[in-house]
């Protein structure tokens, strides 16, 4: 008889496996009509899956290789109408700051799927959590902050700057956020809460009493 070795999936197949059943199943409809859906979208916000992320290098390069193998597996293979998108954090210049160096704007500038297209269709950067639950009190979104990655991003996206540059300045997208926070400052250890505009227009009009307790 002869035996025959089967590779175990990993994480990132089954990942890869369970992305595509979820397309086939949620982009037509109950009676098979296609919804129109534009694409996929991938937010991915963090590599600190162990304790060595301070100091372990290349996972800027690990997050391009499984964004290849999304384009290339789950779109160009299954969906090739799809385009991706991609959520990033907000960064002002190469490994700035350095906890967010597993995203690499040059790198999602220069990088190509496997027919040599763009790899990433579209970024949307997250240029409105300067502020945030866990942080002091503070801005959102202060004006030099967004100068500064606006100035980064002409860097990496605008092909001025960058000839490489595949996706271009004309395909990212900065944002404010549409949203504020409320931070229990008599407290250390608490959390801010996200507000809405209308809680917001509701605090300036004297809708809420700001005491401890509320």
């Amino acid at each position: 008889s002869v035996s025959r070795l089967v590779d175990t999936p990993t994480y990132e197949d089954n990942f890869i496996n369970n992305l595509k059943t979820v397309v086939a199943r949620f982009r037509v409809d109950q009676a098979g009509n296609d919804l129109g859906y534009a694409g996929i979208e991938i937010d991915c916000e963090g590599s600190w899956s162990d304790n060595k992320w301070d100091v372990r290098v290349g996972d800027d390069v690990k997050f391009i290789d499984l964004l290849k193998r999304i384009k290339n597996e789950v779109i160009i293979d299954d969906n090739p109408d799809f385009k991706l998108r991609i959520n990033a954090h907000a960064m002002w210049g190469a490994g700035v700051p350095d906890y967010f160096r597993f995203h690499n704007y040059k790198l999602f500038a220069d990088s190509v799927d496997k027919r040599g297209n763009q790899l990433i269709d579209e970024i949307q950067l997250m240029s409105y959590d300067f502020a945030w639950s866990g942080s002091a009190p503070g801005p959102s979104t202060p004006l030099w902050w967004m100068e500064d990655i606006a100035k980064w991003c002409n860097e990496c996206f605008n092909p001025i700057n960058n000839p490489n540059a595949k996706l271009t300045i004309d395909q990212v997208y900065m944002g404010g956020a549409g949203y504020g926070r409320r931070w229990p400052i008599y407290s250390e250890d608490t959390f801010g809460s996200s507000v809405t505009y209308r809680n917001l227009v509701d605090w300036q009009n004297g809708y809420y009493i700001h005491h401890r307790g509320d």
